[in-house]
């Protein structure tokens, strides 16, 4: 029984490197030197990049002993995709996941429909997600007919795109989440 850390964050991405949303995240997090412990998820094939991770970012194999023990410890999970649910990691009570999917404009259709098994995946996910990020009405929509059906989500835009526009939201600080 690990017990919950209230300040730690895990990144993951379907990619297994420094990309994506989460990265935008995660930099936020640097940024404003908030008071967290930032663990990235990293596929062994991307330890060799190590060059391009921040310092201020704990890097652990995906899969590994001690992926499942940082997981375990995480308050908050950061993801755009659903590598835990391939690592057969189901979040705990008072863990708080966060899906911000990895597509780009909300033009990407996921595949519910015709593949079985995206069907079973989509309602774990569900079930699993505290908060969805969304960039439009549009997106929403496609969600909530693929995974996210009942689930909170809250359109601010893809954080890998936010340097583009001019705002202060960032979804841990401001939603109390």
């Amino acid at each position: 029984n690990t017990p919950v850390d209230p300040k730690k964050v895990m990144f993951l991405t379907f990619q297994g490197k420094y990309s994506c949303n989460p990265k935008a995240v995660a930099e936020e997090f640097i940024k404003r030197n908030l008071d967290y412990k930032l663990v990235w998820v990293v596929k062994k094939e991307n330890l060799e990049e190590k060059e391009m991770y921040p310092k201020e970012l704990k890097l652990v194999v995906s899969g590994s002993r001690e992926f499942y023990k940082e997981i375990a410890s995480s308050k908050y999970i950061i993801e755009n995709a659903n590598d835990t649910l391939y690592l057969k990691y189901n979040k705990k009570p008072g863990q708080v996941y966060i899906q911000c999917w990895h597509g780009s404009l909300g033009f990407k259709r996921l595949d519910t429909v015709k593949n079985e098994k995206w069907v079973g995946i989509a309602k774990q996910l569900g079930e699993e997600t505290d908060y969805c990020i969304s960039n439009s009405s549009f997106e929403t929509e496609v969600f909530r007919t693929s995974y996210w059906e009942n689930n909170t989500i809250l359109e601010y835009g893809h954080p890998r795109n936010d340097d583009l526009f001019d705002h202060d939201a960032l979804v841990i600080e401001n939603q109390n989440i």
